[in-house]
């Protein structure tokens, strides 16, 4: 593997997190609230009209929407990587954040 392809796994963890807590997928960012299902791109999308309207829980971004219903799939991998995360890091406010979603 050369240099160029090597990349740093905390690095990329952090970024996903970072992703997590500023996307609006997961609003609040505590967790406490659990991780939305879905975003969805609302230019061209000539569905958005039929989503919002089946599917009427959201928070509208600028060029995106972020589907409110929840799964527990989703919040249980989410939970999962911000425990891994708490122990990789040593963040004590990830595994907080876990444990919101868990709750």
């Amino acid at each position: 593997m050369t240099v160029d392809q090597q990349f740093n796994y905390e690095t990329v963890l952090r970024k996903n997190i970072d992703w997590f807590l500023n996307s609006g997928i997961m609003h609040p960012a505590d967790g406490s609230w659990g991780v939305a299902e879905r975003i969805v791109l609302k230019e061209g999308n000539e569905a958005l009209e039929k989503i919002f309207t089946s599917l009427p829980a959201y928070l509208e971004y600028e060029t995106y929407a972020v589907l409110e219903h929840r799964r527990p799939d989703c919040n249980f991998q989410s939970a999962l990587m911000f425990v891994l995360a708490a122990q990789v890091l040593r963040e004590s406010e990830y595994q907080r954040i876990a444990d919101n979603i868990l709750r």
